[in-house]
């Protein structure tokens, strides 16, 4: 972005609501006819037989519009009186375009794009335009409609552009079918916005076929600008059906999702005999993107597999090219060690962070500029997954290290960093607190929520809910600990409230936090003699609890009987002794399957 408009720019500024919004009123936005489904009353639908015909329109609407008349008067007064030609105009306008956009004047972006839109229709029915350029404006045009929240009226600009390009490839299939390609996947964002998911993966779908058909000509064509290049047509093929897995999964359609991204993957592997970055880092999308659906149908040993191949594609790029793929690698890598320790694999788990922090310490020392962060989020996994494994003092020292890491990040901006170094410290006192340390821990906690309490931070996401609800957890059992029960049951009550807001946001995402948080609520509760509302909290925990275990037996079961051991303790301290043999004999007690509040 240029520190300083130029004077043309700056003067376009100062007369853009008395011209420009006054010529919207005299010409009106074409697409102001649109109604809330997209139903096209756009003109810009024209009958194209090939790139040099007269692209024929209505009777009466011949050459320059009024419209394009208003802007080669604005654009006359912007040059002080001089006259404006229409080959002139087009890139005056998305010079201009590119202002507005840049100082987030998307209304005025998009019905700009409209006029350009204009030029490149009257720039070819005059014969000195091509209709690269009417399917280009066309792109433009859609694209900032849709980023302006103009959604229905990009449909119908996308359904104009998509009816051209399916009369032009026809005619000429090696040109025009990667324009029917991408007119299709603007016609899917725009449908996605709206909520209309079956017509957008109709959209997506016909756009693969569009590059499938393309895939079989040898010499694909390369003309468009910058802004949407056109790639290899095999390789547009596999992004639109990583595309279409992701809308697929999103849907809930998982078996679908994964022949999509199966697909995918196939393609790459052929492309990766051409050894390239490009062609590397698709294979390794492509398997990210497989594993998702694999875990919505709950075949984690394949989705395992999938992040695992993933995970050592990028290992060796971000070993090539730690600036560009070093953040792509830890958080595939990150996504690899949660499923890994959820089916209970620490040992496998600590390893492959292990592997990951030596990378990330390579990348630190090359001086390579923003990647302490991804040692740092390392670096708090690691210290996680060791006191999984009970090896407390070297979690400890992972995570004093993490916090140092994010000090220094935190230190140089103020608020980016704020919730991870939350985070970091939350992590240090839970290491201290395993260790018995419980008065050590607490200066930690005191600063973590200090930290989170800062104006800086976006309370409404999230990752600050989550780590609030860390914080206060953690708080609870060391409070708990040194004796100070009432103070214990204040911050187990909050983080339990905490992880309830979350649960009901993301059960299958927060039930974990839902069943630890409550369970060291009942823990603060039972020391105090509170016992009945221990064992409320308790019994949810089970609960919980007993859900995970059924699905990651390896991770939860022994948590869910720790739980249930202290229900059952709870349940002999209130005289309930049948009660509790039940359920220490793994029958279902009725307690269990009251509702409470």
């Amino acid at each position: 972005m240029e520190n300083k408009p130029s004077d043309l720019e700056v003067r376009y500024l100062k007369v853009k609501l008395k011209i420009l919004r006054s010529s919207m009123s005299e010409g009106g936005l074409k697409t102001g006819g649109i109604n809330s489904n997209g139903e096209s009353t756009s003109t810009h639908s024209r009958n194209s037989s090939s790139e040099t015909d007269s692209l024929s329109s209505d009777e009466g609407d011949q050459g320059p519009t009024d419209r394009i008349r208003v802007l080669l008067q604005l654009l006359k007064y912007l040059r002080c009186g001089r006259d404006i030609s229409l080959a002139e105009a087009l890139p005056l306008v998305q010079r201009l375009i590119k202002t507005v956009e840049q100082l987030k004047m998307l209304d005025e972006a998009a019905q700009l794009s409209e006029w350009t839109l204009d030029i490149s229709f009257g720039l070819l029915e005059s014969g000195t335009g091509t209709y690269a350029q009417v399917s280009e404006s066309f792109t433009h045009f859609a694209v900032r409609l849709t980023a302006a929240g103009h959604y229905g009226a990009a449909i119908a600009v996308a359904k104009d552009h998509v009816a051209n390009c399916r009369k032009v490839s026809e005619l000429e299939p090696t040109k025009w079918l990667p324009e029917l390609a991408l007119a299709l996947r603007n016609q899917a964002a725009a449908l996605h916005k709206l909520g209309r998911h079956n017509e957008e993966i109709k959209a997506i779908v016909e756009s693969i076929n569009a590059h499938e058909r393309h895939a079989g000509y040898e010499e694909p064509t390369h003309f468009r600008s910058a802004d949407y290049p056109l790639l290899h047509p095999h390789l547009n093929t596999a992004l639109a059906l990583n595309n279409l897995s992701r809308k697929l999964h999103s849907c809930s359609r998982y078996d679908d999702a994964v022949s999509a991204s199966s697909a995918s993957v196939e393609i790459f592997r052929r492309l990766s005999h051409t050894p390239s970055a490009e062609n590397l880092s698709g294979l390794a999308v492509s398997y990210d993107i497989l594993s998702s659906p694999l875990i919505g149908l709950e075949r984690y040993e394949d989705a395992i597999k999938a992040m695992s191949e993933s995970t050592d594609v990028y290992r060796k790029l971000a070993k090539e090219q730690p600036a560009t793929y070093s953040a792509d690698f830890a958080r595939i890598s990150g996504k690899l060690s949660t499923q890994l320790t959820n089916m209970g694999r620490y040992e496998e788990t600590f390893k492959l962070l292990e592997d990951t922090i030596s990378i990330h310490r390579q990348s630190i020392e090359s001086d390579i500029p923003g990647l302490r962060n991804n040692l740092a989020a390392s670096l708090i996994a690691a210290s996680s997954t060791l006191c999984l494994l009970e090896r407390y003092e070297e979690a400890l020292t992972a995570a004093t290290e993490c916090v140092s890491n994010y000090r220094r990040l935190q230190n140089g901006s103020s608020t980016v960093f704020i919730v991870e170094l939350a985070f970091g410290l939350e992590r240090l006192a839970w290491s201290l607190h395993k260790l018995g340390h419980n008065s050590a821990a607490i200066p930690n906690l005191d600063e973590a929520l200090q930290l989170l309490s800062s104006n800086k931070v976006d309370i409404k996401s999230d990752r600050y809910t989550l780590a609030r609800g860390a914080c206060l957890k953690t708080m609870t059992a060391c409070l708990s600990h040194l004796g100070q029960h009432r103070r214990a049951i204040e911050t187990g009550t909050e983080a339990a409230e905490i992880a309830y807001t979350l649960w009901t946001k993301n059960p299958h995402l927060y039930a974990y936090e839902m069943a630890d948080y409550q369970l060291h609520k009942s823990r603060a509760l039972h020391r105090s003699g509170e016992l009945q509302m221990a064992r409320t909290s308790a019994e949810m925990s089970v609960r919980m609890y007993k859900k995970l275990a059924k699905g990651f037996p390896l991770r939860y079961t022994e948590a869910a009987d720790a739980a249930k051991e202290h229900l059952a303790e709870l349940m002999m301290a209130l005289e309930e002794r049948e009660n509790a043999e039940k359920l220490l004999d793994g029958s279902d007690c009725q307690s269990l399957d009251r509702t409470r509040s």
